[in-house]
């Protein structure tokens, strides 16, 4: 499965997804597309965090699933994350992957971008290869 259907399939099956608004779509690649609506503005006016941090998440979900294939459960893998901001979210905002294996695990790395593609945070996170 692509990732484009991985992360299709993922936002399909989570509501919380469907309250974030989430959308995938091709832009220099699969990306996870994050609208700038109310619901998901913090008390200063600008993207919540939280909104930011599980777009990411999703997206890097989709990328490992990708990357290791059909017969592996991510949502069983134990991974380890975190994130660093750059500038709030001040408008749509959307998010790419890369991935690679190190003795870790899978590293997925995700950076999500405003629409004039200026970088807004870069999450980082380690899935390994041991189930839960």
């Amino acid at each position: 499965m692509s990732t484009t259907e991985q992360l299709a399939q993922r936002i399909a099956n989570n509501p919380f997804l469907g309250f974030l608004k989430l959308r995938g779509a091709e832009r220099q690649g699969t990306v996870a597309q994050l609208p700038f609506e109310p619901l998901l503005k913090n008390h200063v006016g600008t993207l919540h965090a939280g909104a930011l941090f599980a777009t990411a998440f999703v997206r890097a979900q989709a990328e490992a699933q990708a990357v290791l294939g059909p017969g592996v459960n991510v949502h069983r893998l134990k991974s380890t994350s975190s994130i660093q901001y750059k500038r709030p979210g001040k408008g749509p905002v959307w998010c790419t992957a890369t991935a690679h294996q190190t003795e870790a695990g899978l590293q997925v790395q995700c950076v999500l971008h405003s629409e004039a593609d200026e970088p807004l945070a870069v999450f980082n996170t380690t899935f390994s290869l041991t189930e839960v």
